[in-house]
């Protein structure tokens, strides 16, 4: 050992090896970009990355795990953009209105993202199903975080839902349905998308029976 190894903190070899965990993450999330799903093999990532295959899997049980952990870095992202529209809003109505509305804000500016995220465009269908962990499954973050706004939004609400995830993924796919169509070439909605997407978030909770300020 040299004297510089010996005075090298602990802690130096996790942070190397830190850096590569994130550089095939970002490795993975370019050769999507610019490959589409044909791009996502390990020997293709290893290849950006400069290191074999075999040395991925020491991160990276399998592409799905790698594909996960891709979406996890996106979705944080978009976790922090929303919180920052959420506290602008002074209740809980105003406040879940925002959850969404700012998640179609988020995703009409970040169309590349919004790929990554939903749109793999594999036509046969022979994309991975990827379910991210922490963002899904911690009660800290996205899913839960706003799923638990849901709730108590919807405690009086006297047609809610009784599956409180049903309600939640309801609003999402109304969201995200109108991103989809904005960023399709098919020059459909020629309305604003948030403008639709208010009125159809608003729609779905009125229906439930929410009282929607300037709505109901």
């Amino acid at each position: 050992m040299t004297a510089e190894e010996s005075r090298a903190p602990h802690g130096a070899q996790p942070n190397l090896k830190d850096g590569l965990r994130q550089a095939i993450i970002d490795a993975a999330r370019r050769a999507y970009v610019e490959e589409s799903y044909a791009g996502l093999t390990m020997r293709k990532i290893a290849a950006r990355v400069g290191c074999t295959a075999g040395a991925l899997y020491g991160y990276f049980s399998s592409r799905q795990e790698l594909l996960g952990h891709v979406w996890e870095n996106e979705l944080e992202k978009v976790h922090v953009y929303t919180l920052g529209a959420v506290d602008q809003a002074k209740d809980n109505v105003g406040k879940l209105r925002q959850v969404f509305l700012a998640w179609v804000r988020y995703f009409m500016g970040h169309k590349e993202e919004f790929r990554i995220m939903f749109a793999w465009g594999i036509a046969n269908g022979a994309a991975d199903k990827v379910k991210p962990r922490s963002p899904l499954d911690g009660p800290d973050h996205s899913y839960h975080h706003f799923r638990a706004l849901l709730r108590a939004v919807l405690v009086d609400a006297p047609r809610a839902p009784d599956d409180l995830d049903l309600a939640m993924q309801s609003l999402l796919t109304a969201a995200f349905g109108v991103v989809a169509m904005a960023h399709s070439p098919s020059q459909f909605p020629s309305y604003d998308p948030e403008e639709i997407a208010a009125l159809s978030i608003d729609s779905i909770l009125i229906g439930w029976g929410v009282k929607v300020p300037g709505r109901y």
